[in-house]
């Protein structure tokens, strides 16, 4: 029969070591369960006593309060009587006498039924009477009624964190205003807070109904809103003990919610202090658990060597052989002792003969695959060597595929919006031309002290600021530059920084910084400076949108000649190119929003944080208007970079001529003007325009019809719209127009036109280009430069 070793050892030990390390948990657990109960009992107390304390404390307040607002001095001065100044002078008195008696009273105020303060007693020297504190909600609770203490705010007497308690004052039964006090928290703090004391590492605290922690006795306010939902745990309730780890302590917190203020207290203590003795002696009954286990292994292994090691060594030399090669020899089997081992040694046996026969055939066969199996892995080396090189040819060019697809279809997607934004702008700037323009009509007609030239004025600006936003619209629809010239990158940004935009920026934004590197010998571009310099004003409030508090902008300009194509946020072809590049130190954006960043109205500020979303897509649009492209990185660790390639041109920058001061010159004797237009709204307002400004005006809707009147009569200068509805459009006019008058003096009217279409007729001859919506005297000095030229 064969003896079960499990029976005979490993059982008995395992059972014996198991109930020693059960009774010993079992102890050390109830023991800390108890201490900890009695802890959550001890920090309830307390924090109900404290709770007490200050509501007491609250309640006495508003009742003295109660008992200001019933003094005859106050009430007077609040009704209308005849003598509003001495009353005044008493309810003054009256605060100053009080406050002396409330020292914790930093200032203390009367207001009336609209939330005016007309007396006030504070230390400070700046006046509180005429304060208009009406918006405030505790405020308006109190004339409702009702004795308030407010929540924590920011004093506008002294800038610091306090509180108001306040009263209603009323007569004949109702509300004509209110009488309080302001206290500073860190004078709470001093009353009842700080001198909570505890042991070590622990706090009492106070917590609004927010959820944000207002005091603490360690003045870790901070640290404690970094701790998940801790306030609001606090808050939640009226009344509660929970646990939760601060600062890698675990920490047991006792809270109740106070009755006169919309506060809660908490007491909070380190579970380790408290409990430190009870672990202390878990680990005194852990030590001598080890020693009793210590023991029990000892015992455990004299029988472990009496019953298996002995034997075993004994069979390690015939092990030793078999390992050598030595398949002829057998371990010895002791009959007497019948248990695992000796089957294992019997097992061990019968293996070694098995495997002496399998040996012998393994020989054999492998003697007769070896040849072919030599040759099979020749060739196989060969084809997956072949297959790894093409696999890795492939899968480059899928992922360089996909991102080719990706940056194609981030552009499509941009072009297809900017279409769509190019017919709107067309038809806002018809209708903003008469918002523009008739105000400037009035405004020539009214003296300067009338009563509607602001309102006019204020008209006219709210036009001119649609108008600049619909320009923004134009550059993403491709149709905001109509003509080019050599421009030096450096004198656009230099001119940016002297404008009156960044110097607002600077103002409005003090904590930041601009550091600027201009790359010398900076090669010309062919581009509009007008709207590169919007370009630049666009990145730099990008920039400083990212860095709400402070932060440093780098703004650098540099030729760059790339030699060959460059796979970046969209492909850059090899060029020579002059290179805009704004570096900031703001948050990282997502990789959602950088693959939107540049869409018309996508955004990642709050609403309300001002911005039309156009900023980043007019700078797309600005800088494919220039044949350029656009590269762009974010990352947590450097900021944000937008880096935009303008190609170089051989032609040098010429000096921007001095802009004439803005003035109407009167039109010559009985000069004649053609207006064509399909809109009959801007026919209209133009033929009013023209008629204030001296000359004699006639209208055409359509291309066709200002042809037969051309043909009828002369005319000095024709207006010409670029988009006529059916039939001609403004260049096919205009070339009408060559054909049968070469000398036809024309001015090229439009909102939205392609660009191609504009240079064509100013190619053709056009005298120049004015763009809707436009001013009185934008469109009279126009008129006067096409006339004059020869």
């Amino acid at each position: 029969m064969i003896t079960n070793l499990g029976k005979r050892f490993f059982v008995p030990t395992l059972i014996a070591i198991a109930v020693g390390v059960a009774v010993m948990l079992t102890a050390v657990t109830f023991n800390a369960k108890a201490a900890q109960e009695e802890l959550r009992r001890r920090l309830q107390r307390e924090t109900l006593l404290a709770a007490r304390l200050i509501d007491s404390w609250l309640q006495a307040q508003l009742i003295d309060l109660t008992l200001w607002s019933r003094q005859e001095s106050v009430v007077r001065a609040l009704e209308e009587g005849d003598t509003p100044e001495e009353n005044l002078r008493a309810a003054h008195r009256f605060l100053d006498t009080q406050r002396a008696g409330h020292p914790f009273y930093e200032a203390s105020f009367l207001t009336d039924a609209r939330g005016l303060v007309i007396a006030f007693a504070a230390d400070q020297a700046q006046p509180l009477a005429d304060l208009e504190i009406g918006d405030r909600a505790y405020v308006r609770q109190t004339l409702e009624g009702s004795q308030v203490v407010s929540p924590v705010l920011v004093s506008r007497l002294s800038g610091k964190r306090s509180f108001a308690i306040t009263a209603p004052v009323t007569a004949g039964g109702r509300t004509i205003g209110l009488v309080g006090g302001m206290v500073d928290l860190a004078t709470l703090k001093r009353l009842f807070i700080n001198d909570f004391k505890l042991i070590p590492n622990g706090f009492a605290l106070l917590a609004d109904s927010s959820g944000q922690v207002i005091a603490s006795s360690r003045d870790n306010e901070q640290t404690l809103s970094r701790f998940g939902n801790f306030a609001q745990r606090i808050t939640g309730g009226g009344e509660g003990v929970f646990s939760q780890p601060i600062d890698n302590t675990e920490t047991l917190t006792a809270f109740r919610r106070l009755h006169h203020a919309d506060w809660s207290l908490a007491v909070n203590q380190p579970l380790d202090a408290s409990l430190r003795p009870f672990l202390r002696a878990g680990q005194i009954s852990i030590v001598a658990s080890l020693v009793v286990l210590a023991g029990l292994s000892l015992v455990s292994l004299a029988l472990f060597r009496r019953l298996i090691t002995r034997r075993i060594r004994a069979m390690l030399p015939v092990i030793a052989q078999v390992k050598e090669g030595d398949l002829n020899s057998r371990i010895a089997l002791d009959d007497a002792q019948e248990d695992e081992v000796s089957l294992v040694i019997a097992s061990f046996n019968e293996m070694i003969g098995q495997l002496q026969t399998n040996i012998a055939a393994l020989n054999k066969e492998i003697r007769l695959r070896s040849d072919s199996e030599q040759m099979l892995a020749y060739h196989q080396e060969h084809l997956e060597q072949l297959v790894a090189e093409r696999s890795r040819e492939l899968e480059s060019a899928i992922i360089e595929r996909k991102q080719m697809e990706e940056r194609l279809a981030r552009v499509e997607k941009l072009e297809l919006i900017g279409t769509l934004a190019g017919g709107v702008a067309h038809d806002l700037n018809n209708i903003l031309s008469g918002i523009i323009t008739y105000p400037d009509l009035l405004l020539l007609k009214l003296p300067d002290d009338s009563p509607l030239v602001k309102p006019l004025r204020s008209i006219k600006l709210s036009g001119e600021k649609a108008a600049a936003t619909i320009q923004d619209l134009l550059i993403l629809a491709r149709r905001g530059i109509a003509t080019k010239q050599p421009v030096s990158l450096n004198a656009v940004v230099e001119e940016y920084l002297r404008g009156q935009e960044y110097q607002q920026l600077c103002k409005r934004r003090p904590g930041l910084e601009l550091r600027v590197d201009l790359g010398p010998d900076l090669s010309p571009i062919l581009g509009s400076p007008l709207h590169l310099a919007k370009t630049v004003a666009n990145l730099v409030n990008n920039a400083a949108e990212s860095m709400p508090q402070a932060g440093i902008i780098h703004l650098a300009t540099a030729n760059r000649p790339i030699e060959a194509p460059l796979a970046l946020y969209e492909q850059i072809e090899p060029g020579r190119y002059v290179v805009l590049e704004v570096h900031d130190q703001g948050a990282a954006l997502a990789p959602h929003d950088l693959t939107r960043i540049f869409e018309p109205f996508h955004t990642s500020k709050k609403m309300g944080r001002g911005g039309t979303g156009l900023g980043m897509a007019v700078v797309w649009g600005t800088v494919k208007d220039h044949d350029g492209f656009v590269d762009c990185e974010s990352r947590a660790d450097t900021g944000n970079r937008f880096s935009l390639f303008f190609p170089v041109t051989d032609a040098m920058p010429r000096p921007e001529p001095r802009q004439p001061v803005a003035t109407i010159e009167s039109p010559g004797p009985h000069e004649r003007v053609l207006i064509v237009d399909d809109s009959a709204e801007q026919r209209e307002l133009v033929l009013v325009t023209l008629k204030e400004l001296g000359y004699t005006a006639v209208a055409a809707a359509s291309g066709e019809q200002g042809m037969e009147l051309l043909k009828q009569d002369r005319f000095d200068l024709v207006l010409l719209d670029m988009i006529l509805g059916q039939g001609m459009d403004g260049l096919d006019t205009y070339r009408q127009i060559l054909a049968h008058a070469p000398e036809q003096k024309v001015l090229i009217v439009s909102g939205y036109a392609e660009n191609q279409r504009i240079a064509e007729a100013l190619r053709l001859g056009a005298r120049g280009y004015v763009k809707k919506p436009y001013t009185v005297v934008e469109l009279a000095q126009a008129m006067r430069r096409a006339l004059a030229h020869p």
